[in-house]
């Protein structure tokens, strides 16, 4: 499943989010050269407002984040209309309500390894679900020039906004993706699935010591029982929050 984290659910993900904060500031700073804060400090993280962004991660089974991203309003705040704008001449409209930017870009590794749990094209494909349920039109972005090949051949509506040049210690390119919902249909058809698997868990003052992960096994055992087993399972487990209380 792809884990869709606002910042509502925040809390229950600090462990999950301060480990994407911790391979951005490991990627994209120390390694790419990017101007970016060091996000494994308090304070350090992007100027700007994170009220309305949304995480996307990737769950393995050790409960460790395998691929992750975030899209936030442009308007708030923007690589593109700051320290990346010479990568991205032909940007348009980067204060309008309904383009978002996606930065913190993490993929796993490429080559041989231990399969993931989220099918590789799945993230993509949630990313474009969040942005039509959202109302966004518009997607714009920065990556480097090693992902290149990668995002162009994703299936995803993506043309470049200026050519990939040095950025950093490296090259990197500006990108938008446009959203809709043909587009959503198109990647729907070439990837075969009706849906990604997405989820949002609820704002859990006390998860009582449960991970993002442990949930999420627990509601895809859950998906898995008859209808009359899940009608069984949901009766026990209110006798046994009455009992408790």
């Amino acid at each position: 499943m792809i884990h869709v984290v606002s910042l509502a659910a925040q809390a229950l993900y600090r462990r999950e989010l301060d480990q994407m904060f911790g391979r951005r500031t490991a990627h994209f700073r120390d390694h790419l050269g990017w101007p970016l804060g060091d996000e494994t400090r308090p304070g350090e993280r992007d100027a700007g407002d994170d009220d309305q962004a949304l995480y996307l991660l990737a769950l393995e089974a050790d409960g460790l984040v395998s691929a992750s991203l975030r899209v936030r309003p442009t308007r708030d705040w923007s690589l593109l209309a700051g320290p990346a704008a010479a990568l991205a001449p032909e940007a348009r409209d980067l204060d309008a309500p309904d383009v978002w930017e996606l930065s913190r870009l993490l993929l796993p590794p490429l080559g041989p390894g231990r399969p993931g749990r989220v099918r590789p094209f799945e993230l993509r494909l949630a990313l474009l679900e969040e942005a039509c349920d959202h109302g966004i039109r518009r997607i714009v972005g920065l990556a480097e020039g090693l992902a290149e090949a990668v995002l162009m051949r994703s299936g995803l509506p993506i043309r470049k906004l200026g050519p990939t040049q040095p950025f950093g210690r490296a090259l990197a390119f500006a990108f938008e993706i446009e959203v809709g919902p043909q587009a959503l249909a198109a990647l729907h058809a070439r990837e075969g699935e009706a849906q990604a698997r997405r989820l949002r868990l609820p704002l859990i003052s006390d998860p009582g010591g449960v991970s993002p992960l442990e949930m999420e096994e627990m509601l895809e055992a859950a998906r898995r029982l008859e209808p009359v087993q899940l009608r069984a399972l949901i009766a026990a487990l209110r006798q046994a929050g009455d009992e408790e209380n």
